[in-house]
């Protein structure tokens, strides 16, 4: 984990934020109720040991939502049930959000755009993840790796995602 956060921030010089999602959330909860001598040394664990505090990127420990201008970034687990049937991740997180939003929880790219009646234009995204494809708790999905990246276009709150998959190493 250090070794990718010292390659993110060399290769990424403006702000970068960790949050956390529902895997850590249920790795705490199911090692504390299995084995509790275990739970203990985690509850010890900070993101300082695997350099965040050094290499200046912050850490979002909570379900609160990042707003960055227009755009609010979630994890999209805030979501709650009802969203784990999807077709596009992106008009899921519309419909729900009724905002400009960008999450990865579902680990699939996708963008959804609409006009509103007022010429308001909505856009969200749903990018792709870092991690095994074909995990043992879900060997069979549709999942992508990917991720994006934003660019505040004005000090208004504009803003532009660049969202991009990864096939077999390769940005496409």
């Amino acid at each position: 984990t250090h070794q990718f956060l010292v390659a993110l921030r060399k290769n990424f010089t403006g702000r970068i934020l960790y949050k956390e999602g529902n895997h850590e959330e249920r790795f705490a909860v199911r090692v504390h109720g299995v084995l509790p001598e275990v739970g203990d040394l985690l509850d010890g664990f900070t993101y300082s040991q695997i350099g965040c505090d050094d290499l200046g990127i912050e850490v979002i420990r909570d379900r609160r939502r990042i707003d960055m201008g227009y755009l609010s970034v979630i994890h999209g687990h805030e979501l709650g049930r009802g969203t784990s049937n999807l077709v596009n991740a992106a008009r899921t997180l519309q419909l729900r959000a009724k905002d400009c939003a960008l999450t990865g929880h579902w680990h699939q790219p996708a963008q959804h755009r609409v006009r509103t009646l007022r010429q308001r234009h909505i856009g969200t995204w749903s990018i792709g993840c870092a991690c095994i494809l074909t995990p043992h708790y879900r060997p069979i999905n549709d999942w992508e790796h990917g991720f994006a990246i934003f660019t505040r276009t004005d000090s208004d709150g504009g803003f532009v995602i660049a969202n991009k998959t990864v096939i077999n190493g390769e940005v496409v």
